[in-house]
């Protein structure tokens, strides 16, 4: 999750804290149920949100799930605590915890502070605004809540422990109505860089990366920013190149999605249960410097090294096994051999050098498979999931997974 500062959004959320009270609010607003689908025409960044109000009285409060417009594929929980305490300071980042029924507990961070005005003066009404990010397994949790009875949120608010409960009635089909409709929203229009107006003028170069198989129907996922250098799209499988079709791109999150008229002869699958831990070991597939090196896939190791990106991006993980050009829209896998990243970059070795004096070793970096899952959701395409309990030789990884992955051609 990624944090959103944006004073006017936190001062829209406070307007309709109390549901479709407020025309603002009300003129867009479809209810489910316990829960609501609002659309705010954000001029800066469209946005969708879910709110469902604390079935606690004790604990009264709402939960809220925004899609951006742009960002479908990466929803944003907050979540609004009522509080005695009427100056409330913001803090730092601590831990909190939510569970959906008796289901294993999902931690996160949070931070929180009051509501601010359009002015960014602070709003003293007693309520306090969670932000919350880096939810364990978020996936899992949204998977939970669909099928669940209750989501039950645990905080500390001004040293005091709040335990607000929200209901999951009608939460799959507001789900599913605010993944449809973020699709259609206006991404703002913003006015381009100078150097972004200079690079849409630039040939597309062409070039190679990776992909795996998703399920039998031949959906294919791989990294935007492959597909995007070239003009067509073919993939090379099994020593035969096939048309590709892109069925759908995420540039926010550099994840794309084709489709091949092929039945694979194997799919991968994600990886379910606990998330992906630092120090555990992973294996990489790829194609790297095809046609200079090999024109057939590589195997490469190594760990989880650190559970965030570049900026503690929580959408990216970092591992220290070796990525090359033609490695990107791979998938890394674990000691299972299930898919817990995307392959996505490696850190410029030049650029940090020139920076520090010193060339880094084994940076690279894979997007989380929760963001890859909610991807494959919008966009209605199945995909397998199991636990790793499982520990097998790299070989016999290798062996397995590699009649599901795919060479992209991206031609100029």
């Amino acid at each position: 999750m990624r944090k959103h500062p944006h004073l006017l959004l936190i001062f829209l959320l406070s307007l309709c804290i109390a549901g479709a009270t407020q025309p603002a609010c009300a003129a867009d607003s479809i209810t489910f149920k316990k829960w609501q689908l609002q659309q705010f025409p954000n001029d800066e960044h469209p946005l969708l949100r879910l709110v469902c109000e604390s079935d606690s009285q004790e604990s009264p409060g709402a939960l809220i799930l925004v899609r951006y417009s742009g960002e479908c594929s990466n929803p944003v929980f907050f979540c609004y605590i009522d509080t005695p305490h009427k100056c409330i300071k913001e803090t730092s980042w601590v831990q909190g915890v939510m569970r959906v029924d008796e289901k294993s507990k999902h931690t996160f961070s949070y931070r929180y502070g009051p509501p601010k005005e359009k002015d960014g003066s602070i709003k003293d009404n007693g309520v306090a605004l969670l932000f919350i990010k880096d939810i364990e397994n978020v996936q899992a949790l949204i998977d939970e809540i669909r099928t669940g009875t209750n989501l039950r949120l645990k905080c500390t608010v001004g040293q005091t422990d709040s335990i607000p409960r929200f209901s999951s009635a009608g939460f799959a089909e507001a789900l599913a109505k605010q993944s449809e409709l973020c699709q259609t929203l206006p991404v703002a229009a913003k006015k381009p860089a100078k150097d972004a107006q200079s690079s849409d003028k630039k040939q597309k170069e062409g070039g190679f990366g990776t992909g795996f198989f998703v399920n039998a129907q031949g959906y294919v996922i791989t990294n935007f920013h492959v597909v995007d250098a070239g003009k067509k799209i073919s993939c090379e499988y099994q020593s035969t190149k096939y048309d590709a079709k892109v069925i759908r791109v995420d540039p926010n999150n550099d994840l794309a999605l084709l489709k091949l008229e092929i039945a694979p002869k194997e799919v991968l699958t994600f990886r379910g249960g606990k998330s992906v831990r630092t120090g555990e070991d992973v294996v990489v597939l790829g194609f790297p410097y095809y046609g200079m090196v090999s024109t057939h896939p590589n195997i490469t190791t190594g760990l989880v090294s650190s559970p965030v990106g570049l900026g503690d991006d929580s959408r990216w993980l970092q591992t220290t096994a070796p990525v090359q050009p033609g490695n990107s829209g791979g998938p890394m896998l674990d000691s299972s051999g299930h898919v817990v990243g995307v392959v996505v970059a490696r850190l410029n070795a030049m650029a940090v050098a020139k920076a520090t004096g010193d060339i880094p070793q084994n940076i690279n970096f894979a997007i989380r498979t929760p963001l890859v899952k909610s991807f494959l959701e919008i966009n209605e395409i199945e995909f397998q999931t199991e636990e790793s309990a499982e520990t097998m030789k790299v070989a016999d990884i290798g062996e397995k997974a590699m009649p599901g992955v795919v060479l992209v051609i991206a031609q100029p």
